[in-house]
């Protein structure tokens, strides 16, 4: 929503339906959006681009705007000597990637807000993130004068950096020709020397959810059973769901804590975050049957279908940190507010929540934490489990009414296509996990909602629909195909398997670069000076790692070799990158130790079909691919393999199958899985 300040008119973005930008629609300054009529007119005025770049739910966004872009003298500097640009990275991921190796490249670091000065063309030449008022209005005043003195200057900058960006971001073929074990071993001891043992998570602070992380220490422990991954991970989650980055009264985590203990968040709360987190938690479960695990999940589903479900069935993107102008106002308790919500319970469950002590913050503020175990505290406290259990459920009730009362931050109700995928796939885990219909509900309804209105017939997809159309880019495409591979996977359902073979021949045909053998970000029609290729993980993995997880499920359904051909080529070449950083290259481990401890695809076929594929979703199988079939059909994996008396799971490899077996047991056997 707009923010109206006193008597200022609305500038040009109150067109926009951008949260983010229409935060900035009351600005004394003269906010374009990033699109080809701006860039037209900076090239028509021959005048520099100043793009500043944030979302919704930043912090440091809000602060630099109270500070900078709502005074009128600053906003004059910067009309009068600019084409100013205010970009939503979560619409423009983009133009957000362009300008912030940019300014990493000038820096050495990067963040949001990040402020980027670029030639007419959109080409950078100087950057960083956020300035207090007087270093803003210093640097403006340098670079006017700059560009006015000494134009030729930004050019050799703009050039000296475009360059380096661009050979940065290339990816070269090596001669490495294989998958071998002694990178798993590689692998698994960067993680060992990088995770922190005692408190979860990777070393030092702050401490981020890193899901791809997470789920490559999940996988080492079921295909390689490592031990001390596996202990580290349960300790991960434990902490995680412990701490205040998880919202204890209302489910669902924050983006990161400050600190290494996972006390103190910072308060916002994304939609990727927690979509992947009910992915890792639920397969944690089926590896460890941990009741915590479920209760997690559980919560951070409510959470999402509570605060993030819109009336069409999909997904919003992220409520803010801040409320009342305060960060975390929203979350936090005083004593006495606490005790007023709980009455009697208050002193008995102000210990549990550690209000008053473990949980407390500053300015008599608590954020609430387990300050200690569920059993040993009941056990303690002389309480049964049932009983423990149910004073939690009405505390959080209570705690949840009463906070529902407060002024609450703003929603981002932008409906991103990648971040609802990862929502599906995470439902769609969550159902396999525990088997609960609404699970499965949930994710098929936010598929509809992607194929009805962000897939075109040709396999084409945007990022987002509506007021604002913008095409998709290479993580919707690669996330939106596993998503429906993921649902052809557990329903059957042919037709998702048809949207993802469309979805993934269209991504080869606007991204792929066949002599690198990866994917660019951005389409051939982007209007960028430099198209890059993505191939470092971070929170959300990244596009090539994500395109080339989708490549292989499809090519292993399909029996297409050149699909497994491309990602073995990209793997093969990212290997070296592994040796540098493991964290940066996680997704890509994940899909390196499916390859070399073999890949399978269990096609189950018969009256039963669904029922045993079921009861193989329910296990934790990394390197399995289920599928199933109650009938005959043209689906190769399936083609001349149906019989009508009996069920049976067909164990196949990339080029061909074994001879079936009838029972689950059975075919785990058949792919040397000596713990079952």
């Amino acid at each position: 929503m707009a923010i109206k300040s006193k008597n200022q008119k609305p500038n040009r973005l109150i067109n926009e339906s951008s949260p983010y930008l229409l935060q900035h629609a009351y600005n004394p300054v003269d906010w374009h959006a990033w699109n080809n009529a701006t860039l037209a007119k900076a090239k028509k005025g021959n005048k520099p681009l100043l793009v500043s770049i944030g979302y919704s739910t930043c912090h440091w966004c809000h602060v630099m705007e109270k500070e900078s872009f709502e005074d009128e003298e600053v906003a004059k500097l910067m009309n009068e000597h600019f084409i100013c640009i205010k970009v939503d990275r979560e619409e423009r991921p983009d133009v957000d990637q362009l300008f912030m190796d940019a300014v990493q490249m000038i820096t050495g670091a990067g963040g949001w807000p990040l402020n980027c000065f670029a030639l007419p063309d959109g080409r950078p030449f100087y950057g960083g993130t956020y300035f207090r008022k007087e270093q803003w209005t210093d640097i403006l005043k340098r670079v006017a004068d700059l560009n006015a003195t000494n134009s030729s200057a930004l050019e050799d900058y703009a050039r000296q950096l475009i360059e380096g960006i661009s050979k940065s971001s290339q990816q070269h073929l090596s001669d490495n020709n294989t998958i071998r074990k002694e990178d798993i071993e590689m692998i698994r001891d960067k993680l060992h020397d990088s995770v922190d043992f005692e408190n979860g998570g990777l070393k030092g602070a702050p401490k981020f959810p890193l899901p791809p992380a997470l789920e490559a220490e999940l996988n080492m422990a079921t295909l390689y059973h490592d031990t001390h991954l596996k202990e580290h991970l349960e300790i991960t989650l434990e902490k995680m769901a412990s701490g205040g980055i998880y919202d204890q009264a209302g489910g669902g985590f924050a983006r990161y804590s400050v600190d290494s203990f996972w006390k103190v968040p910072h308060f916002e709360k994304m939609l990727y975050d927690n979509a992947q987190l009910l992915s890792v938690y639920s397969k944690a479960y089926k590896l460890n049957g941990n009741p915590l695990c479920k209760e997690v999940v559980e919560e951070t589903a409510g959470f999402m279908e509570r605060e993030f479900l819109s009336g069409e069935g999909a997904f919003y993107s992220a409520l803010d940190a801040d409320s009342e102008g305060e960060e975390g106002k929203y979350y936090v308790w005083k004593k006495d507010e606490f005790d007023d919500v709980l009455g009697p319970y208050a002193s008995l469950m102000s210990k549990y929540f550690g209000v008053g002590g473990a949980g407390y913050w500053e300015r008599n503020n608590n954020i609430l934490v387990r300050a200690e175990n569920k059993s040993t505290f009941a056990q303690r406290e002389n309480l049964s489990e049932t009983e423990m259990n149910a004073l939690i459920r009405f505390s959080k009730k209570k705690l949840l009414e009463a906070r529902e009362k407060r002024v609450r931050p703003s929603l981002d109700n932008k409906i991103i296509t990648s971040w609802n995928a990862l929502a599906v796939t995470g439902l769609l885990d969550a159902y396999t996990a525990f088997d609960e219909d609404r699970f499965l509900s949930l994710a098929t309804q936010t598929l509809e909602f992607l194929i009805q209105n962000r897939i075109k017939a040709d396999g084409h997809c945007l990022r987002l629909s509506g007021k604002t159309v913008i095409d998709g880019f290479l993580e919707d495409y690669a996330l939106t195909g596993q998503a429906l591979m993921n649902a052809f996977s557990v329903t059957g359902k042919k037709s998702y398997l048809d949207w993802a073979q469309k979805i993934t021949q269209k991504a080869i045909e606007l991204f792929y670069d066949d002599k690198s053998g990866f994917f660019y970000y951005t389409s051939k029609e982007t209007e960028l000076p430099n198209r890059q290729t993505d191939v470092h993980d971070n929170v959300i993995p990244s596009s090539n790692s994500l395109m080339m997880t989708l490549l292989h499920s499809v090519g292993m359904v399909t029996e297409n070799l050149e699909y497994i051909d491309i990602v073995k080529k990209a793997l093969k070449n990212i290997i070296p990158g592994m040796y540098q950083s493991v964290v940066a290259f996680a997704h890509w481990s994940n899909l390196l130790q499916v390859l070399e401890h073999g890949a399978f695809v269990m096609a189950v076929t018969g009256p039963a079909a669904q029922k045993t594929a079921k009861e193989l979703h329910s296990k934790h199988l990394p390197d399995v691919i289920v599928v199933f079939s109650n009938e005959p059909g043209d689906i190769p994996v399936f083609e001349n393999r149906h019989s009508e008396e009996k069920t049976r799971i067909f164990v196949c490899t990339e080029d061909s199958c074994l001879e079936p077996v009838e029972s689950v047991k059975e075919a785990l056997q058949k792919i040397k899985r000596p713990e079952n």
